[in-house]
């Protein structure tokens, strides 16, 4: 993989024949690995003095030197694809354009390798600024100032163009396009440039090559060779995540570099393969497409990273969902993600890469199109028709592969999955067969959920004695609702809603068709556990759902009396505030209801499928026990499992307790305060309280240091104060500073936040709290598992034991656990968290 790399460096006094040495493994570096690593070393240019001995004239310019700059240095990674002859080649017609016979000169060729083998092969090129003018000067003279009248009085001119950036990028630039030169006749592909990866995908975008940006949207191969140098086991924690980074973005770039060579020749392409492309673009060329392609670019790479990442945490919390870290983590991701946006759509880079981005995929859907024509006489109208067909029928099952989330080695995950898809085809084939309820749901989309709400309403009303007028208000009200349905208008758009929703069903259907074959085959593949471990899973799945559906009930019946009691009760009282203020109070709730009317609409279905899965696991349990009664054993499956999930509930207990205590510590008036203004300023408030907390406990340690020296440490007391002067003079700014951002907040916006923050607080620990309530109802339901070993089958006469089996089928039990599983944050719990 050819690399490039040019660093510049200044010499100074005192360093020139060292260095030489080092480069020339010469003096103390002639012994060992160090003298092995040397491939080739020359040196010109030199005057008489230097001519024999190189290391004189370095030696010479550390002594007489009186711009205490003795020499200049260029460090260059040259490619490991070539040869050391052709490297040497490289090296001496960049040293013969740059250098020429001006300037005394010595260059070496080292070759390292790591322990990973990988060659390291580069040279150190060092030359004197001094330019030659035909003139012979002794050593003593030659480092002089120049006399411009009488030249051969004074040292050798120096040539300032070599401290001009100007200079520096033209040697850069001139480096690559020889180091190229020698790629192309050696009949490589790879290629160098001397330009950045964020200014080379600048230019591929201004160029309308989309592929190659997409190639150079990448972090770069970048790492101190001193850590490839190291063994493994060597390596600090710092080291070793800067190689971890390091390898994955060299797979990075060879991943990106296969795709590109596919998608770089379009003229080669199949007609299907041109037509996938084509397709793929089309769908890029999308407003919402081009708006995450335009925030991905400026954040150069950034946005992508933080999605992945948000989606993988999704996908953890799915399988943990107490685990209050990833939960964190994920809003914080989520929070990062709206900064970027906001602070990126209002800047003029995102609106010129946005244009040149719809540019570039265009000349690309220009160039599909063109070859579509000329080649397989494919016309656009012709791709309108195959592309809906195409995509479904072409469709490969290792393309659908990759939206599997689920952990594939795992045996007991993939038969969870495949019985969990069973059910969900069961449910989504009943809703197409059902017309009525496509309907009620399209309705609801096109209403708001109003269907739903007024209907929930009329069945509570029927089953309260509830005032006539409320009934003649709710009758008056499903009148005109009823009659505005019947609106030309209207039906067309519930009709457009009823096929979007039932195509998408669909669609669904066939996904789960093609998860499933792929399941049935990792599945397949899977050696089974042992029978006892499958029953102990059964069981343990069993308690687990129980306790989910008990959950969900619970929860069903909060958001049907709190829907119900925000339109009927609160509907009825006085108004006692202004009408600005009772406006917005309505337009709230208004929002908070349809938030719950959705939600319930997802918790019906989740009840709906979770009690099909109890079912499963129930006739399961049953066909385990007809084979094998399981009260014959002493130490019987659903014991075992029952002390396996109340040790798991009590230490999942006092982790929470310990959250719960530190909440407490955090939620104290000060502590509100300072996050309240946090928020206002945008998490600055804090950053400077951090600032201000280092140099508190710096200042302390400067009094401390001051204190415990003598009274004749005169000196390092007067530079101690002097530094602490210096603290305490920034620490007076940060205050002021502190100050001036929080000093525009009235005390009524102040006061509001506050208001955000405690509730923020509250509702964590009320969620903390009902996590805690979970756990111990799921102890307590799991106890009667503990306690039915002392079963004896027969009549009971008394109550030393348990049946199993009625408990485990009994699913109208509520055990009272208040826990919401709801997937969508409080607003201030995630602004708390923030």
């Amino acid at each position: 993989m050819a690399i490039y790399r040019l660093k510049a460096k200044n010499g100074s006094v005192g360093h020139g024949l060292p260095h030489a040495e080092y480069i020339l493994r010469e003096g103390k570096y002639s012994k060992g690995t160090k003298k092995e690593e040397l491939v080739y070393k020359e040196s010109g240019n030199m005057p008489s003095f230097g001519e024999k001995d190189p290391k004189e004239f370095w030696d010479a310019a550390d002594v007489y030197e009186v711009n205490r700059r003795p020499y200049k240095e260029y460090e260059i990674s040259l490619p490991n694809e070539l040869a050391l002859e052709e490297n040497k080649q490289i090296v001496d017609e960049f040293v013969k354009k740059i250098i020429g016979k001006d300037y005394p000169y010595t260059y070496a060729i080292h070759n390292k390798t790591n322990n990973r083998g990988e060659g390291n092969v580069h040279v150190h090129l060092m030359f004197c600024e001094r330019k030659f003018d035909g003139i012979e000067r002794e050593k003593e003279i030659f480092f002089k100032r120049a006399n411009t009248k009488s030249p051969e009085k004074g040292g050798a001119k120096k040539d300032r163009t070599w401290q001009k950036k100007e200079k520096l990028l033209k040697d850069r630039k001139l480096f690559a396009d020889i180091t190229n030169s020698y790629l192309e006749k050696a009949g490589l592909d790879e290629r160098v440039s001397h330009l950045s990866l964020e200014k080379q995908m600048n230019q591929a975008l201004a160029e309308g090559d989309i592929d190659k940006a997409n190639l150079l949207l990448r972090d770069p191969i970048d790492i101190p060779g001193k850590i490839l140098q190291k063994a493994e086991d060597t390596l600090n924690k710092w080291e070793k995540k800067s190689l971890k980074i390091h390898e994955e973005n060299k797979l990075i770039k060879l991943k990106k570099l296969e795709n590109y060579k596919k998608k770089s020749d379009i003229n080669q392409m199949e007609k299907s393969e041109l037509i996938e492309e084509y397709n793929k673009t089309k769908t890029k060329l999308q407003e919402d497409k081009l708006d995450k392609t335009a925030l991905n670019f400026c954040s150069n790479g950034a946005y992508y990273k933080m999605v992945n990442r948000a989606r993988t945490l999704r996908k953890d919390i799915r399988k943990k969902p107490t685990d209050l870290e990833l939960k964190s983590e994920l809003t914080q991701t989520i929070n990062n993600l709206d900064y970027l946006k906001n602070d990126l759509k209002i800047s003029d880079k995102y609106k010129a890469k946005y244009i040149q981005i719809k540019d570039a995929y265009e000349i690309k859907l220009e160039k599909c199109l063109s070859i579509l024509d000329e080649k397989y006489n494919v016309s656009k109208s012709d791709l309108k028709e195959l592309h809906p067909k195409e995509k479904i029928e072409e469709m490969d099952l290792n393309t659908y592969n990759n939206k599997i989330t689920i952990d594939t080695s795992d045996y007991f995950t993939v038969q969870n999955r495949l019985e969990e898809i069973n059910l969900y085809k069961e449910t989504l084939n009943k809703q197409l067969n059902d017309t009525d309820m496509i309907y009620t749901e399209a309705v609801d989309n096109i209403s708001g959920n109003k269907f739903s709400a007024l209907n929930m309403y009329q069945n509570y009303l029927f089953k309260t004695d509830k005032e006539k007028k409320d009934q003649d208000k709710l009758r008056d009200e499903m009148k005109l609702f009823h009659s505005q349905l019947k609106d030309p208008n209207i039906s067309q758009l519930i009709n457009k809603e009823s096929d979007r929703l039932t195509s998408n069903k669909s669609l669904e259907i066939k996904d789960l068709y093609k998860e499933e074959d792929i399941l049935k085959g990792y599945l397949s593949s899977l050696k089974p556990p042992l029978q006892e471990l499958l029953d102990e899973r059964i069981v343990t799945d069993l308690i687990d759902y129980k306790a989910q559906y008990n959950v969900l009930k619970d929860e069903k019946n909060y958001l049907e009396h709190s829907i119900i009691s925000n339109s009927f009760e609160k509907s009825n009282k006085q108004a006692t505030a202004d009408p600005i203020k009772k406006e917005k109070e309505n337009s709230y709730n208004l929002d908070n209801k349809n938030w719950q009317l959705n939600r319930l609409n997802k918790v019906n279905f989740e009840i709906d499928l979770i009690s099909k899965k109890i079912h499963v696991k129930e006739l399961q349990v049953k066909e385990n026990e007809d084979k094998i009664p399981w009260y014959k054993s002493e130490n019987n499956i659903k014991s075992k499992v029952a002390f396996k999930v109340i040790d798991q509930e009590y230490d999942n207990i006092k982790k929470l307790k310990a959250i719960k205590e530190n909440l407490n510590l955090k939620a104290s008036d000060k502590n509100i305060d300072k996050l309240a203004l946090n928020i206002l300023t945008k998490g600055e408030y804090l950053k400077i309280e951090a600032n201000k907390n280092k140099l508190k406990i710096e200042i302390t340690r400067k009094e401390k240091e001051i204190r415990s020296l003598g009274m004749f440490k005169v000196l390092e007391k007067k530079n101690l104060k002097k530094s602490l002067n210096d603290l305490e003079i920034r620490l007076t700014k940060l205050n002021t500073k502190q100050q001036d951002i929080t000093k525009d907040f009235s005390d009524e916006t102040l006061g509001k936040v506050r208001k955000k923050v405690r509730k923020g607080f509250k509702n964590a620990k009320r969620n903390i709290d009902m996590q805690i309530n979970y756990s111990n109802k799921k102890i307590e339901f799991t106890k009667t598992l503990k306690t039915t070993k002392k079963y004896v089958p027969g009549p009971s006469r008394s109550n030393n034991g348990l049946d199993l089996k009625k408990i485990l089928e009994n699913k109208n039990s509520n055990y009272g656990i208040k826990v919401s599983l709801r997937d969508k944050k409080d607003k201030d719990i995630v602004e708390l968290e923030r």
